[in-house]
């Protein structure tokens, strides 16, 4: 009986150790999930804290004073050391490795306004890239209404009388030469447009300014 009851007492506590090791494992887990959901790239590690801050208006004084306040970077560059200068309207930047990622460079400068209340002289690139994108979707819509009309118009086309052709031909002529400025603008709109359809390519205007300095220990 009692050898009955030790065995049962010993499986009882094999049980219970295998649960408890099983409920261990499974909550590492969960939380190692947890805590890779939860980070952020770097180049979104101080946009939301960024893009809700507070726009303070800065004198002329206060920019100028950029040029002597620095912030230090850990990057996955590596080290960054940056700061802002008002005459030349770039971050100027220091690091042991030349070629950084704009995005990395544009982050930095984001810790860079967020340490120093600085946000007048930060461009918000994700604002400005989001509305070049708008830009370029109302230029693709554009080309393709313009396409369709002029598909719409060649098919509608009446044909011409040959015996008038060579006299419509010589007014148009006239016609053209006459607003020979007009056209050659709107040629050369024509023409950027399409390059920008062709190339499907989001440039915003405004963007943040860099400024390679040299290493670290310069």
């Amino acid at each position: 009986m009692i050898d009955f009851l030790f065995n049962v007492l010993k499986l009882t506590s094999i049980f219970c150790s295998g649960s408890l090791i099983s409920t261990v494992i499974v909550s590492n887990v969960i939380k190692r999930y947890y805590r890779i959901e939860d980070e952020l790239p770097y180049e979104k590690l101080y946009y939301e804290d960024f893009d809700l801050m507070e726009h303070r208006e800065l004198t002329d004084e206060d920019k100028e004073t950029l040029i002597k306040t620095f912030v230090e970077e850990e990057t996955p560059e590596g080290t960054i050391v940056m700061c802002y200068n008002y005459h030349s309207e770039s971050y100027h930047y220091w690091c042991d490795k030349k070629n950084i990622k704009f995005l990395t460079l544009d982050t930095v400068a984001q810790k860079y306004a967020l340490d120093n209340d600085c946000k007048e002289v930060c461009v918000n690139y994700k604002d400005e890239f989001e509305r070049a994108k708008e830009d370029l979707l109302k230029i693709l819509e554009e080309s393709k209404e313009e396409k369709e009309t002029s598909n719409t118009n060649t098919k509608e086309e009446p044909k011409k009388d040959t015996k008038k052709s060579v006299f419509a031909e010589f007014k148009s002529y006239n016609k053209n030469k006459t607003s020979g400025t007009e056209a050659k603008l709107k040629r050369g709109r024509k023409q950027i447009n399409k390059r920008n359809v062709s190339k499907n390519m989001i440039l915003p205007e405004n963007c943040n300014r860099f400024s390679y300095r040299g290493t670290i220990d310069e």
